[in-house]
């Protein structure tokens, strides 16, 4: 069980039929997530992982070995839900990569830079944001 808050959060998410996503870190244990994360989930529920510690928007190398072991670990514990991976997700071959196993990539400061870029270029921020999804996807 959680704590009280967080109990009364979900019951709040509940009565007004959103879903509460959880967020697994990397250094979120097999067993917190086994006894604290999943009891509260419902089956089929998107769960959202970081690929790494450290800044937001440093692009995440998702060959590396400790993040491929990671995914491994995600996908081995959380099988009955939806994974969705973010943290330095900026490019069309990391949501490939991502897709490919069945994963959904979570893109977040880039789309950030993209609409400051579009801002400083005195651009459209739909077009800028659409044209980066357009190509990312």
């Amino acid at each position: 069980a959680g704590s009280p808050e967080q109990d009364r959060l979900v019951e709040l998410f509940q009565e007004k039929d959103l879903e509460l996503i959880p967020v697994i870190s990397p250094i979120t244990t097999a067993f917190r997530i086994n006894k604290k994360i999943k009891p509260k989930l419902r089956q089929g529920q998107v769960v959202y992982a970081t690929a790494r510690t450290g800044q937001t928007g440093k692009k995440s190398d998702l060959e590396d070995p400790e993040i491929v072991d990671r995914i491994k670990f995600l996908k081995e514990n959380l099988a009955d839900y939806k994974l969705a991976i973010g943290f330095g997700i900026r490019e069309k071959s990391q949501v490939e990569f991502l897709n490919n196993q069945g994963i959904t990539a979570v893109i977040g400061s880039q789309i950030v830079r993209e609409i400051n870029q579009a801002i400083e270029a005195k651009e459209v921020l739909q077009k800028a944001v659409s044209r980066f999804i357009n190509n990312i996807k």
